[in-house]
């Protein structure tokens, strides 16, 4: 039996939580989902679509298109600094976002102490 399908927008920015300045190359993983119940933190969603994969640009800006089997009612970031020391470092970050916020995301990445 086909599952069906629906695509999704989200769209931000990424920047460096002391400056504010933008960060490019930041590289994030949204998992759309359903909320699980009364748990939280990692616990709390259920995953509703396949992971999409985006990068933020000179900006800081990213968006993309993704598809899932329900519409999002929570999504999950992952976001990590992959291009090594180019623009800095930064510790990864994690967060959940509603799914109403899914359009004017930011996530404000910490320099790493390494």
């Amino acid at each position: 039996v086909p599952v069906e399908s629906e695509t999704y927008w989200i769209e931000g920015l990424v920047r460096d939580a002391e400056s504010g300045e933008p960060i490019k190359g930041i590289r994030m993983t949204v998992l759309p989902g359903a909320a699980a119940g009364s748990t939280s933190g990692v616990d709390a969603m259920k995953v509703a679509g396949s992971p999409l994969e985006l990068y933020s640009g000179k900006g800081g800006e990213f968006s993309g298109e993704g598809t899932a089997y329900q519409t999002p009612e929570l999504y999950r970031l992952e976001c990590m600094d992959v291009d090594g020391t180019a623009n800095g470092s930064y510790e990864p970050s994690f967060m959940m976002v509603p799914g109403s916020e899914a359009a004017d995301i930011v996530v404000e990445m910490t320099p790493s102490t390494k």
